[in-house]
């Protein structure tokens, strides 16, 4: 399930909101760990708050909180420094 960030608005009226996220609707603009591509929001790589629709799948160009930028990848912070992170749902077998 995608979590719009506060304040975004989410609708079926395609006038006003241009933009589609698949699967959750019409958005006006693309929000943060997503990407335009002709009128979709694609999502970018689990961590980043941005990225390009010619990298989406290898290249962050900007990290969400608590995720530090290492070579065009983001990783959550405490695992870039060196210590544990906790195993989200994506590293569980």
């Amino acid at each position: 399930m995608v979590m719009l960030p506060y304040g975004t608005a989410c609708g079926t009226d395609s006038a006003t909101n241009d933009k589609l996220i698949v699967g959750h609707g019409w958005v006006a603009a693309c929000p943060a760990g997503y990407v335009e591509d002709s009128k979709v929001c694609k999502a970018c790589l689990p961590g980043c708050a941005a990225c390009t629709v010619a990298d989406i799948a290898a290249k962050c160009t900007k990290c969400a909180e608590g995720w530090l930028l290492d070579s065009d990848k983001c990783t959550k912070a405490a695992t870039a420094a060196g210590g544990a992170a906790p195993c989200d749902a994506s590293c569980k077998a």
